[in-house]
């Protein structure tokens, strides 16, 4: 398998993660699942971290039913390498190891979506800590 360097903010990204699912008898059950995602952050392009292996990454769908308020459309005329309307999940932001990803050739969404995508996934952010520190 080849070592992944380097994934910039803003590149597309196929990988694997874990999730899970429902058995019939109701038991909950580790489950492996691939998906595309927008990396928004690398552990390596940190100094002040350690670790180099990880990437900060939001969830992308073509789903419109999993889209809310956080959500960025990533195909609006400036993304062209996209083949259909594709969302960036801005409050569906996890980890994921860099050898997970399977596919760094997708593409790199333009700067103006980018920012869009940080605006929102900072309003998400912002969202999550103002209802937390309510139940604190």
């Amino acid at each position: 398998m080849k070592r992944i360097s380097i994934l910039e903010p803003g590149t597309i990204i196929g990988a694997n993660y874990a999730g899970y699912k429902k058995n019939d008898d109701g038991t909950i059950v580790p489950d492996s699942r691939s998906g595309v995602f927008l990396v928004l952050y690398d552990q390596q392009l940190d100094n002040s971290n350690i670790y180099t292996r990880n990437i900060r990454v939001c969830k992308c769908t073509t789903d419109l039913k999993l889209c809310d308020n956080y959500t960025v459309a990533l195909k609006d005329g400036r993304n062209d390498f996209l083949d259909k309307d594709c969302f960036a999940l801005c409050s569906c932001v996890m980890t994921l190891h860099k050898d997970q990803v399977y596919n760094t050739e997708i593409g790199r969404i333009d700067p103006v979506t980018l920012k869009k995508v940080y605006l929102k996934t900072v309003d998400a952010n912002f969202a999550v800590e103002k209802q937390l520190g309510g139940y604190i």
